[in-house]
């Protein structure tokens, strides 16, 4: 592709219609994936929040990321609904590779090891690997609704119970 100063306005308009577009998709969809998910958890009771997990594959302060947060808190409304929500960014466009991967594989380990998840968010691609990959050493059974993943193949779910989401 070649840009011209009137293709970076283009752009930016079709980024504001991207990220909005998904703002509103994420607030259709979580209602009914938690009810359905969280509150038909085991563990799920009147008087224990219950606890949320949000892994993005990147920093908060990437306005996508941002509007994933956001959407998520605006529709989850934690304080109002008994919901404990844990937010994790992974960093990945700054910090990559194996040894940083398995760095924040332990902090999660070490973090959340006594924190009965009742469900997972992840955002993008690298959080969703990173729990196809390790969701059940990390957090057994645990419900995993996913968003913004590129070339989404429904193969990629196969043998995993539990994972759902919106591409």
């Amino acid at each position: 592709l070649i840009a011209s100063r009137d293709d970076a306005i283009s752009d930016k308009s079709q980024l504001q219609l991207r990220v909005t577009s998904q703002y509103i998709k994420t607030l259709l969809i979580l209602p009914a994936l938690l009810l359905a998910l969280c509150c038909s958890s085991p563990s799920y009771s009147a008087t224990e929040p219950a606890k949320i997990l949000l892994i993005n594959s990147y920093h908060q302060q990437m306005p996508w990321v941002s509007e994933i947060v956001r959407g998520v808190t605006d529709v989850l409304r934690p304080e109002e609904n008994n919901y404990s929500l844990y937010i994790e960014n992974m960093d990945t466009k700054q910090f990559r590779g194996d040894a940083y991967f398995d760095s924040f594989l332990k902090t999660l380990s070490v973090k959340y090891s006594s924190t009965k998840l009742d469900l997972i968010f992840c955002s993008d691609n690298n959080a969703y690997d990173l729990l196809r990959q390790n969701r059940d050493s990390l957090f057994p059974g645990v419900p995993v609704v996913f968003c913004g993943v590129n070339e989404f193949e429904q193969s990629q779910l196969e043998g995993l119970k539990s994972f759902t989401g919106v591409v």
